[in-house]
């Protein structure tokens, strides 16, 4: 296999890691404390909320994520979409809010691409379990698999490089209710270890209306780093939004559109990833 193919093929798997934050979460893999929402305006007082809303013990919801991603890495190109879907029950409440739940992965389904991305490599998922612990501001603290007991190296691989990366799209949010206008940044990973770059994410509470908010999230970073002991410099940008329930965490709807310009080695690379998730309680 040509470096360059092995290079394009290694970014495919780290961006869909990173694309399925919202379903996962990423451990934590540093003991300091991260940091929380600066805020930067509380919103209108009367329509003050506490976000995320408060989890109850034994919601369950599934989930639909769509990802699309399209790499240009020189003359090459490479373009492919995947459907996930996943159950998800909280097991645990903390009485700071923060809550743990068990997910489990019962489809993955390449929608297009599947001749350009091996679909095997990642149907070791299905029937895969793993708990997740999320702190009272929305940020997920830690991941682990659960299940099967003794799971397959394909299986542990396949789990690693999707949670590996599973940083950069989790939604935090501030410590105390905000209203709409309420404005904050986050400092936040855009993706996990292999790929160390951070952003300030910027959030602002457009609406509540008929018992749902939607917050808007934008970020952009310079980055300068290694992947895979290739020298990568560029930018990296998103735009998305947040829709969910007043009154259940699980009840959530999330759209992401994020771009990504630079340099890989000597390669210059573009790449766009798209992602919508749906969370309907059961």
């Amino acid at each position: 296999m040509s470096s360059t193919r092995s290079n394009r093929l290694a970014l495919a798997s780290l961006l869909i890691g990173a694309s399925l934050a919202t379903l996962s979460g990423s451990a934590v893999a540093s003991g300091d404390e991260p940091p929380g929402a600066v805020v930067e305006s509380t919103g209108d007082a009367a329509t003050a909320i506490p976000l995320p809303p408060a989890p109850t013990v034994d919601a369950r919801a599934q989930t639909v994520t769509d990802i699309g991603v399209g790499i240009a890495v020189g003359s090459s190109t490479l373009a492919f979409a995947v459907r996930l879907v996943s159950s998800v029950g909280i097991d645990d409440v903390a009485p700071d809010g923060g809550y743990a739940a068990t997910s489990a992965f019962d489809q993955v389904l390449f929608t297009s691409g599947a001749d350009r991305i091996d679909p095997a490599a990642f149907d070791v998922l299905m029937g895969m379990t793993f708990r997740q612990t999320f702190a009272g501001n929305g940020r997920l603290t830690a991941v682990e698999p659960v299940g099967p007991v003794a799971p397959t190296n394909e299986q542990l691989l396949a789990f690693s490089a999707v949670t590996g990366n599973l940083q950069g799209s989790q939604a935090i949010y501030p410590d105390d209710a905000v209203g709409v206008g309420a404005r904050w940044t986050v400092e936040q990973a855009v993706s996990g270890e292999s790929f160390p770059v951070a952003a300030d994410y910027h959030y602002e509470l457009t609406a509540i209306e008929d018992g749902r908010y939607t917050v808007s999230v934008s970020y952009t970073s310079e980055f300068d780093t290694v992947v895979d002991g290739v020298a990568t410099a560029g930018t990296v940008s998103g735009l998305g939004s947040i829709n969910g329930a007043v009154d259940d965490p699980l009840d959530v709807s999330y759209r992401l559109g994020q771009t990504t310009d630079g340099v890989v080695g000597a390669n210059a690379i573009h790449v766009e990833v798209t992602v919508a998730v749906v969370s309907t309680p059961a």
